[in-house]
């Protein structure tokens, strides 16, 4: 399950691509922790091109595996999120179809093509990916996690995570309680306005 981190806010694009590239480890550490999607967003393909090299290359274990968590929370997030299916669709047009997560990747193994492998149903996994989307501000993000609550393509809305958003409202954690006081809201706007019946 991803955990979420309020941390420093990422530099600009350009200052992230020259930490990648930097011969000290400690720049490129810091910056890879910050470049994890459970502290902080970004969507954009040349720095996660860079991202995948330091993974397989020679630097330590602790370089190594900073690299592997963020491309996997990426991975992760991709079940509920969009934004994270489209950049790892544009990742797999320029590095190669390894870059799904497992489960897409058997999927394409039969034959199934990307556009039209699909994702699976939210799961309890997802919550907190799913309360940072509903509750961030961003419509985009807000309305990826209701779509992947409320899916169109016939599956039934999956309860147990819609019930654990909102028993998130009485974790001992102030600032989780605050995002799903506001994840709550929205999925309450949403229900009124649904025609599927939701709990």
């Amino acid at each position: 399950m991803i955990e979420y981190v309020v941390d420093e806010a990422l530099p600009g694009r350009d200052e992230i691509l020259a930490r990648l590239a930097s011969h000290d480890r400690d720049v490129v550490l810091r910056i890879l922790t910050l470049l994890c999607p459970c502290r902080n967003e970004c969507y954009d393909v040349e720095i996660w091109e860079k991202v995948e090299p330091i993974w397989s290359s020679q630097w330590d274990h602790e370089v190594r595996e900073a690299a592997f968590h963020a491309f996997g929370t990426i991975r992760d997030r991709s079940r509920v999120d969009v934004r994270s299916r489209r950049l790892l669709d544009e990742l797999a047009a320029k590095l190669g179809g390894w870059v799904y997560p497992h489960w897409f990747r058997l999927q394409m193994k039969k034959g199934i093509a990307p556009g039209d492998v699909r994702y699976p149903k939210a799961a309890i996994r997802d919550v907190p990916t799913l309360i940072e989307q509903l509750s961030c501000g961003d419509e985009v993000a807000a309305r990826d996690a209701i779509a992947a609550l409320c899916p169109a393509d016939g599956r039934h809305a999956p309860k147990k995570v819609w019930r654990a958003i909102l028993e998130t409202r009485r974790s001992s954690d102030l600032r989780l309680r605050e995002k799903a006081d506001i994840a709550a809201h929205r999925l309450d706007a949403h229900a009124m306005s649904c025609d599927r019946r939701h709990e």
